[in-house]
């Protein structure tokens, strides 16, 4: 393992849209990075497609199957952390897809994040952990089903399953949740240093055992970690608990979409956020967000 404690590694996860996922690479390629992709085993995109960087190391992680709301996106993350601290001792790892676009330069990025040792990461409100509390507390066994059941908007006998399932769970008390683990949930988009990073990994099997068989276990695995241990909830950034997203650093429009896919009229919105990054994009929509973003990073460097 290298020492590269004054770089960054990048945990990009991706599943389509080839030219968009190259434009970021090319502009988060910088000798202050490295790169670690992840491309979903169910994507037509081939390795030999992905552009290569000038100055970042890029690092493939093992392909694996991902489902929305399912175990395999925790698996995804674990394996991108995984990989990336098996290369080297980073200062930051921040989770992002390909779907997202930096809003500063690296050179600023870096700057800004120098003296720091915070964790950034999203934290919903308290009264949204509780309306969902029954994700983490009961089995859901049928997740990957679902996910590809809502997906495709057809009917099946594994959402009866489910039904039935959950009910019986409720008849008999059951509750997964150890009663001194406090659940806490946010967006999976992350910032982390190196020795949250290495904590994560360490205590895989404790995620398994708590967030396998859970729905949306992403949402929770990363905020539970973090509050539940004292040295790492002090250093968390801006522990509001509010939903904002300035906590992760990412600039995520809720009110307009699921989230909403920012275009070329939102870059004086965009620039002047003070984020680091904002997701979404779609280069099949409107390229040209993407462009004037980068050429605005590339005029700040």
């Amino acid at each position: 393992m290298i020492d590269k404690s004054d770089k960054h590694a990048y945990l990009l996860m991706a599943h389509n849209n080839l030219d968009q996922l190259n434009f970021l690479i090319q502009n988060l390629d910088s000798e202050f990075n490295d790169i670690f992709l992840h491309i979903d085993a169910k994507s037509s995109i081939k390795k030999e497609e992905i552009v290569k960087p000038i100055f970042s190391h890029l690092y493939f992680c093992d392909p694996i199957n991902v489902y929305w709301a399912e175990y395999s996106q925790v698996q995804c993350e674990l394996s991108l952390l995984r990989l990336a601290t098996r290369t080297g001792r980073y200062h930051y790892y921040h989770l992002i897809s390909g779907m997202d676009f930096p809003l500063k330069s690296q050179r600023e990025i870096h700057a800004l994040l120098a003296d720091r040792n915070d964790l950034f990461i999203h934290f919903t409100t308290p009264e949204n952990v509780d309306a969902t509390l029954s994700f983490v507390k009961y089995y859901h066994l049928f997740q990957k089903q679902l996910s590809i059941v809502n997906r495709d908007h057809t009917f099946s006998i594994y959402k009866v399953f489910n039904k039935a399932l959950l009910l019986v769970q409720k008849i008999f008390h059951i509750n997964r949740i150890p009663f001194n683990l406090t659940i806490k949930k946010g967006a999976n988009w992350f910032s982390i240093p190196d020795d949250f990073a290495r904590y994560v990994i360490d205590m895989q099997p404790v995620i398994e055992r708590q967030f396998a068989n859970t729905r949306s276990p992403d949402e929770f695995f990363m905020q539970t970690l973090a509050f539940n241990n004292v040295g790492f909830k002090k250093r968390i950034y801006r522990f509001y608990e509010d939903d904002s997203p300035k906590s992760c650093l990412r600039y995520i429009d809720w009110q307009r979409g699921t989230p909403y896919v920012f275009t070329v009229n939102d870059f004086d919105e965009l620039v002047c956020c003070d984020m680091f990054f904002a997701r979404k994009f779609d280069y099949r929509k409107d390229k040209f967000i993407l462009l004037k973003l980068a050429n605005f990073i590339g005029n700040t460097m």
